[in-house]
C-alpha cells in the first residue's frame, strides 16, 4: 500500500474519533441531553464553538449520533442547493446563447423592403396627367419603405395610405417624418403589408397639411 495522503489520514482519524465517541459514552437514560433542537443547531454551525452543548454532545453517544445524522442531512441539502444553482446557471447560459440566433433569424426592425422614387416628379394630387408613370413596388412583408419625395418638398410629417382604388378607402396606413438630406427629401416609414393579397393597388402620400400624391403600387 502507498503512503497515506494528508486527506486520507485526516479521514481515518476523524472516523476513529467518531467511532470512539459513539461507543465510549453510552447514555441510555439521556441524562443532561440538551434536546433535538439544540443538537440540530450545533450541527448547523460552520465553525467550532467549544461551549456547553458541544461538550455534552461529544461526551454522549446518543446525542453525537443525532449530531452526525443532522450533519449528513445538512450536507445533502447543500449538495442539492449547489446542483439547483448549477442547473439555473446552465439554463440562463443556454437562454443567453440563443439571443444572437434570435436576433439573426428575426426580421430586423427598420429593414428596408422597398425604395420609392418620386424625386423627378412635380407635386401632384393624382396620376391622371401621367398614366405611364411606373408603379411603386413592394413585397408582401413587414418592414420599412424609403421614399424620395419630389425635389423641393417640405420636411414634416406625412401619412401614407395603401388603397385598392385611387380615391378609395385606406387598407393600410402609416406615418413618417420626411427630412431633407443633402438636398433630397427622404421619407422613411414602417408598414406591414404581409396580410394583403398580391396585386395592383395605389399608394397615397400626403395629409397633415400636405397635398396628396397618388401613385400606382404593385404588391408582390
Amino acid at each position: 500500500m502507498g503512503e497515506e495522503t494528508p486527506e486520507q489520514k485526516f479521514e481515518r482519524i476523524s472516523r476513529a474519533v467518531q467511532d470512539s465517541i459513539l461507543q465510549n459514552y453510552p447514555n441510555p437514560e439521556r441524562r443532561g441531553c440538551p434536546g433535538h433542537d439544540v443538537v440540530r443547531s450545533v450541527a448547523a454551525r460552520t465553525e467550532l464553538q467549544p461551549d456547553e452543548p458541544w461538550e455534552h454532545i461529544t461526551h454522549c453517544s446518543p446525542c453525537y449520533e443525532e449530531f452526525i445524522a443532522y450533519k449528513e442531512q445538512f450536507r445533502q441539502e447543500r449538495k442539492r442547493a449547489v446542483r439547483l444553482r448549477r442547473r439555473t446557471v446552465i439554463g440562463l447560459a443556454a437562454a443567453v446563447a440563443t439571443i444572437p440566433v434570435l436576433l439573426i433569424t428575426r426580421p430586423k426592425d427598420g429593414e428596408i423592403i422597398a425604395e420609392w422614387d418620386l424625386e423627378r416628379y412635380a407635386p401632384s394630387r393624382s396620376i391622371g396627367e401621367d398614366q405611364n408613370r411606373p408603379p411603386f413596388r413592394a413585397p408582401l412583408k413587414s418592414g420599412r419603405i424609403r421614399a424620395r419625395l419630389p425635389l423641393g418638398t417640405d420636411e414634416g410629417t406625412y401619412q401614407i395610405e395603401v388603397r385598392r382604388t385611387e380615391e378609395g378607402p385606406a387598407l393600410k396606413t402609416a406615418t413618417g417624418n420626411a427630412q431633407i438630406v443633402d438636398g433630397h427629401t427622404i421619407l422613411p416609414f414602417d408598414i406591414d403589408l404581409s396580410d394583403l393579397p398580391a396585386g395592383s393597388y395605389f399608394a397615397a402620400i400626403g395629409g397633415h397639411g400636405h397635398s396628396w400624391r397618388v401613385q400606382p403600387l404593385i404588391l408582390e
